[in-house]
């Protein structure tokens, strides 16, 4: 008979995990908004739905997106050489 350690984490399934590329925080992707760079080389902010393309995950605060884009985190993470429009700071905090 095998003993359980009392200190054993217990999980609850909340659907899929992602990192913040502003803080670095780990949360459910719902709690996420996700931004794309699509095959055109044209960067979206979609909420809700997921669209084609590769995606990054920032959290809905303006610390989060102000990180994110200035580290160049957001860049890396979709690997885009090019700079981002000037547009999507002000799309991520609408």
């Amino acid at each position: 008979m095998q003993r359980k350690d009392s200190h054993e984490a217990i999980t609850i399934a909340v659907g899929p995990i992602r990192t913040c590329v502003g803080c670095r925080r780990r949360r459910p992707q719902a709690e996420l908004v996700r931004v794309a760079l699509r095959a055109d080389d044209s960067v979206h902010v979609e909420i809700g739905q997921r669209g084609p393309g590769r995606g990054a995950y920032v959290c809905p605060d303006a610390s989060c997106v102000v990180k994110a884009i200035d580290s160049g985190g957001l860049r890396r993470a979709l690997k885009h050489e090019g700079a981002l429009p000037d547009t999507l700071r002000a799309d991520l905090l609408a």
